[in-house]
């Protein structure tokens, strides 16, 4: 009896220590694409590819450490052109869920405003393959999503929209 107390003691440290898979533990939702503007510098606008999405933790256990991470391509290309990490800030308790923002350090410039890069003759829709890890796992791709062709974040855009009390803006002239 006690040679099979044993011997389960080392097999049971084992099974503590494995490396979580995250395709199993991590669900994700809430996927966005877009195309963020990023500070302009002298007189070029510059624009670059967003992945947006939630993270949460399936599992009945805290992850200590999760990390996203996007490549970036451009269509026709098969060359990444950008990339974008980011590890969470805090661990990720069961059932809890983190928002995750990539944005590619790849980008778009010109003289022309941001919407006026998408008509313009060099213009290279992207997409961006997103690959999760936990712990000390391996990243695994996740999914590849297409980056639609529009500025900004609509859930961010409905964040921050007036409540219904709110008095309404009306918009500047010139």
């Amino acid at each position: 009896m006690l040679r099979s107390r044993l011997l389960l003691a080392p097999a049971l440290v084992v099974a503590a220590c494995e490396t979580p898979d995250p395709l199993r533990v991590l669900k994700v939702t809430g996927v966005e694409t877009y195309w963020a503007v990023d500070s302009s510098v002298r007189s070029n606008n510059y624009i670059a590819p967003v992945v947006r999405l939630h993270l949460t933790n399936q599992s009945d256990s805290t992850l200590e450490l999760v990390e996203a991470k996007a490549a970036f391509f451009r269509q026709g290309e098969k060359d990444q052109w950008g990339g974008a990490w980011q590890p969470l800030p805090h661990a990720l308790k069961p059932a809890q869920t983190a928002l995750v923002v990539l944005k590619s350090d790849g980008h778009y410039y010109s003289e022309g405003t941001p919407e006026s890069m998408f008509r313009h003759e060099q213009f290279r829709d992207a997409r961006a393959e997103l690959a999760l890890r936990v712990g000390s796992s391996d990243f695994v791709h996740f999914d590849s999503y297409q980056i639609e062709r529009r500025i900004g974040s609509r859930e961010a855009q409905l964040d921050s929209a007036p409540t219904s009390d709110a008095e309404p803006v009306a918009p500047a002239s010139r």
